[in-house]
């Protein structure tokens, strides 16, 4: 009996159908300057962060007092600063979809539906990070106290969680009490956290770029196909099937059970948890696609 390969063992690529593959190289085009950027910008978010008044202040200060000191709106601004980023992909996915369909159109950046999807996702965008981050602090705040570490130590802790999520906050915390307990000297110590929560940076833009880009490059194409449909120039029969990478690593609950649905164009998706969604990605480095099949028909 000839051998089969299992799904998880056949390369993403060679798994995925050629409109997928498209959808993210034309992605990752963008996701690098997306990560630069994300990544740059926290850095130097955190190099902002005055030490010596965030722990003078640590005493009496509350959850919302510390993450004002160090934040100070620079989350916000970083989300905000990927619009121009955020507009490439969407081009980028119009182009896409127009390729697709062989139609020769152009996406119009400044239709209102398009500047309303920038405007409310840069808003989302900006909540997320400013959670994640905060959840952070507060948790690292939280460690710092019940250990008993010195004021100082505490705000350096800090500094180094912010814009980390919790677990990775934590993980950095973690990193720093196994070197000490190692017997290794202050100056090491703090210097391996710092590379460890940079490196953690690092990974934790890149996410980010990752689902932004796809996000983007997906909102692109399905709105390109609005507004064809709105201009009456969209083909009859056709609706926008949801698939899925096919592998083992697809969110059982969120994203499995959306495989195969079918929509009208400008109709959403509904995630395995039962969210209303327009276009992929479902949550963080999520893999899924949408493409135009004829109505009824399968993939």
């Amino acid at each position: 009996m000839p051998f089969v390969a299992h799904p998880a063992l056949v390369p993403l690529e060679k798994r995925l159908i050629p409109k997928q593959r498209a959808v993210f190289g034309a992605a990752a085009r963008v996701e690098g300057e997306i990560a630069k950027h994300v990544k740059k910008a926290l850095l130097s978010l955190r190099d902002r962060v005055p030490i010596g008044e965030l722990a003078k202040m640590l005493d009496t200060a509350t959850i919302a007092d510390v993450w004002r000191k160090t934040n100070g709106g620079g989350i916000e601004a970083i989300a905000s600063g990927l619009s121009e980023e955020l507009n490439k992909g969407l081009v980028s996915g119009g182009r896409l979809a127009a390729k697709e369909m062989g139609k020769i159109v152009v996406l119009d950046p400044m239709r209102p539906a398009v500047r309303k999807w920038v405007d409310d996702h840069l808003l989302e965008l900006a909540k997320q990070l400013s959670d994640t981050s905060r959840a952070a602090i507060s948790n690292t705040l939280r460690d710092g106290i019940t250990r008993g570490r010195h004021p100082g130590q505490i705000a350096k802790d800090i500094r180094r969680s912010l814009g980390l999520t919790e677990r990775q906050g934590t993980a950095v915390s973690r990193y720093w009490g196994q070197l000490q307990k190692e017997g290794v000297p202050y100056a090491k110590i703090e210097q391996r956290a710092q590379k460890y929560s940079e490196r953690l940076i690092g990974q934790r833009a890149r996410t980010i770029a990752r689902t932004e880009s796809i996000s983007a490059v997906s909102q692109g194409r399905a709105q390109l196909w609005q507004q064809l449909k709105d201009e009456d120039a969209f083909p009859e029969g056709y609706v926008q099937e949801w698939l899925t990478a096919g592998d083992d690593r697809v969110s059982e609950e969120i994203c499995a059970p959306m495989q195969g649905q079918q929509r009208p164009i400008g109709e959403p998706f509904t995630t395995g948890d039962g969210q209303k969604i327009d276009a992929p990605p479902s949550h963080p480095n999520c893999r899924c696609t949408v493409v135009l099949v004829q109505e009824g028909r399968k993939r």
